[in-house]
């Protein structure tokens, strides 16, 4: 976070992207498994109400299967 920051801060003319990986899990239950590190950041960062930092949320499938 700090370091998104101070990157916005050298660069006062220039946009800056965030991407933030976000775990999809195949069941509800085991979303509880993995912290929300991710949802931590996001909200910091619009938090900052800064318009020159943009946050894009990828998603990240930890499994894949054909039959669910």
């Amino acid at each position: 976070m700090e370091y998104s920051l101070q990157v916005q801060a050298e660069n006062p003319d220039n946009h800056i992207s965030i991407l933030v990986p976000e775990f999809i899990e195949h069941h509800w239950y085991n979303v509880l498994l993995h912290n929300n590190r991710s949802q931590l950041l996001k909200t910091y960062l619009n938090l900052q109400e800064n318009p020159r930092i943009t946050v894009i949320n990828i998603p990240w499938y930890l499994h894949f299967s054909k039959h669910s």
